[in-house]
Order: structure tokens, then C-alpha cells, then sequence
């Protein structure tokens, strides 16, 4: 009998090697190594988001990432910022300019939030060039995915697995169980094949709109000011209060929602500008 016990234990291991899942725990290595190879912080006077390399010389971002929108009238200009700088995965810092400057014939970057960077000299080190994926409705819910980057003032780069919580009957928009936050926007959703499927876009946004909105209102001057003054020379200033509280919940809130579009624009993009990575 227990001949026979034993027998049937080696048949289950091997049936569980034969059929084991498609990627095993050195392919996931893989995939994160490579996620965080590619994966670079892009940064400006003001600001910083992620980016993620597709050529020796070139990174991906997202549009919002290296632009402000400034409004004159009616019209608004995309006011792109010209002080943009890259940090590799080593530690290399080096200058870059956006080459996908939207336009009213070619509105795509703006439209669809991408943004593609050429650096001004090529990284010392070889960076890991991800392949893009033009469809990301072969993504079902309950897939995995990786992302890396530089969320909020973290000191070094994080790595975050995420569940695919739904995609859009379109493919345009993925719908993430993750923690996205602040500087995440731009970095690389990786599927379990190693291909980027979608670009991080942003965090789930009511509850961040409506902080914004407060804090608009806090900052105009239109709320009535007042101090409430203590014992001695010490005064509290809530409206001041209130406006710092609201900038510290609109930066560190997550809801654990994210999301990420489709990297098929970028993709098509590419495929209409094929000199664009030369």
C-alpha cells in the first residue's frame, strides 16, 4: 500500500511539473528585473513622474508627465517643459527633450496621454528595452502585471505587482488593483509575457478632484481668514490648516484603484512615424 502511495506521489509531482503554470518563479524574476531596468525617473524644475526605455536613446512617459496645460481664454496651450531630465535605474542622470509634440493634425499625445523622450546622449550603462504590445484586450481580469517606478518622494525605485481588475470594452483603459500614487504616472504596466501593455496614467480620482477643488478654494482667498490666537504671541491659522491638511490627503490618499491606457496608441504612433526611434 504504501508502495503504491508513493508511486502515486510521484505521478502527482510530475503531472504538477508537466502542467505547471506558463511562467515560473525565474521568468517572474525576470520580468521584474527587466521592469526595473528599463524603468527611469523623469523629472523637471517642479515635478517628477516615470518613464520606461523602448530604444538605447529613447523613453516613454506620459504626456502630462513633461506638460501643464495654461489656459488663455477659451484656448489652451500645452506648455511643455524644456528643463527635462532622466535618472537611469543606475543613477545616471542625463538631459532629454519630448519629440511627440501634439498638434491639431496629429492630437494623439495629448489625446491619449503619451509622451516619447530623446535623451541627448545615450546611457553609459545598457538599459532593458521593453517590447510594446499593441492589444491589451487579451488581458482578462484576474491577470497579473508589474509595474516600477518613483511614486511620491520614496527613496529608491519601487516595484509593485498589480491585478488586472478589468480592461475596457474598447481596450483603451486598464483597470488596476494597485497602489498608484503620485509620481507613478509613466511607468510601464508589464504583462506575464514581458511586453509593456499599458502606460500608468492615473489613480482612481473623485476623492483626489474633490481635494483638489477645496484646496482651490482654500488658496483663492475667497474662504474668509482668521486666526485664533492662544496665550502669548502663539497663533493657529485653520484655513492654513485646513489647505495643508487637503495637500497632504490629495498627495498620499490611494484607493487602490489605478489605471493605466493602452500602450495600442503609442504603438499605432510608432507605426505612422517609423523614423521616429532612428
Amino acid at each position: 500500500m504504501k508502495r503504491y502511495a508513493s508511486v502515486f506521489l510521484q505521478l502527482l509531482i510530475a503531472a504538477f511539473t508537466i502542467y505547471r503554470p506558463q511562467f515560473s518563479a525565474a521568468s517572474d524574476k525576470e520580468i521584474i528585473n527587466n521592469s526595473r531596468k528599463s524603468c527611469v525617473q523623469v523629472s523637471y524644475s517642479d515635478g517628477h513622474g516615470t518613464g520606461f526605455f523602448i530604444g538605447k536613446q529613447y523613453v516613454a512617459t506620459c504626456f502630462h508627465v513633461v506638460a501643464a496645460p495654461v489656459q488663455h481664454g477659451s484656448n489652451i496651450d500645452l506648455n511643455v517643459h524644456h528643463d527635462i531630465k532622466v535618472t537611469t535605474e543606475t543613477g545616471e542622470t542625463i538631459d532629454a527633450d519630448c519629440i511627440t509634440i501634439p498638434s491639431n493634425q496629429e492630437p494623439e499625445p495629448y489625446t491619449h496621454d503619451f509622451a516619447i523622450l530623446k535623451l541627448k546622449s545615450p546611457p553609459k550603462s545598457k538599459p532593458a528595452i521593453l517590447a510594446i504590445s499593441a492589444d491589451s484586450r487579451l488581458l482578462e481580469p484576474g491577470d497579473q502585471a508589474t509595474f516600477s517606478g518613483f511614486p511620491l518622494e520614496a527613496p529608491t525605485m519601487l516595484t509593485h505587482l498589480a491585478m488586472v481588475s478589468g480592461v475596457t470594452t474598447d481596450g483603451d483603459l486598464i483597470c488596476l488593483q494597485a497602489p498608484v500614487n503620485k509620481g507613478n504616472s509613466g511607468r510601464a504596466l508589464v504583462s506575464t509575457n514581458g511586453q509593456v501593455v499599458g502606460i500608468i496614467t492615473l489613480r482612481e480620482g473623485h476623492i483626489s478632484q474633490a481635494l483638489h477643488n477645496l484646496s482651490e478654494t482654500i488658496n483663492s482667498g475667497e474662504v474668509p481668514t482668521f486666526s485664533i490666537s492662544g496665550g502669548g504671541s502663539a497663533s493657529v491659522n485653520p484655513i492654513q490648516s485646513i489647505g495643508d491638511l487637503v495637500g497632504t490627503l490629495d498627495t498620499y490618499i490611494s484607493t487602490g484603484i489605478g489605471y493605466a491606457r493602452s500602450t495600442k496608441f503609442l504603438k499605432t504612433y510608432l507605426a505612422k512615424h517609423p523614423d521616429l526611434l532612428q
